[in-house]
């Protein structure tokens, strides 16, 4: 849920957990002490949760948000793929499945080298589709963050309006969906080589 604060995002666990994301502004940078129980529950609290009660903290971290692509892919027989290539924000939870499409990419291209095509031109091919995809991430993501931390009343206001909309209407939660899974960009419709099969 956004807010002029600050995203706040709650995800339900089993056993009565739940994981929270908070967004905080750092002038510092990153910090190296963990958020305390007190400090969660104060961002609750501003964040329009008054009543929400922090009762044990099982695990906490503070993440310092930035986002980068490599310069290139790989180069001679050495290729990059997932975090190695491409670091974002959390925001939209793409990071894993970029990761696996890399991966998915490079194996069916290293594939295509065993069975005689020339290493050169498929690496190539592999280097151009997933730093595509990468960059079609990593600018999803930091819009979402651009999006969420912009800190007036009026926007605030807007956003959760839009947030609030976009959520009633199925072609747009199916579209974010789509994108968030990265099923938009999967490795056959970025011309990835097909795996031969078993």
């Amino acid at each position: 849920m956004p807010s002029r604060h600050g995203l706040l995002f709650l995800a339900p666990l089993p056993g009565g957990r739940w994981r929270l994301i908070i967004s905080v502004r750092s002038p510092g940078g990153r910090r190296s002490d963990p958020p305390s129980r007190a400090e969660v529950q104060g961002h609750l609290r501003q964040r329009g949760l008054p009543r929400a009660t922090i009762t044990t903290v099982h695990k906490s971290a503070g993440v310092l948000l930035h986002h980068g692509i490599a310069d290139d892919f790989g180069r001679g027989r050495a290729a990059l793929a997932g975090d190695a290539a491409h670091v974002h924000s959390p925001a939209g939870g793409m990071g894993m499945n970029t990761g696996i499409q890399d991966a998915h990419d490079l194996a069916a291209t290293l594939a295509t080298i065993h069975r005689g095509e020339d290493a050169a031109t498929a690496l190539a091919g592999y280097r151009r589709r997933r730093m595509a995809a990468a960059r079609q991430v990593v600018a999803f993501t930091d819009r979402i963050m651009r999006l969420v931390t912009l800190d007036t009343v009026a926007v605030h206001v807007l956003r959760t309006s839009a947030f609030a909309l976009a959520g009633l209407v199925p072609a747009i939660r199916r579209r974010v969906a789509l994108m968030v899974s990265c099923t938009t960009r999967t490795p056959a419709r970025t011309g990835a080589p097909g795996l031969p099969s078993a």
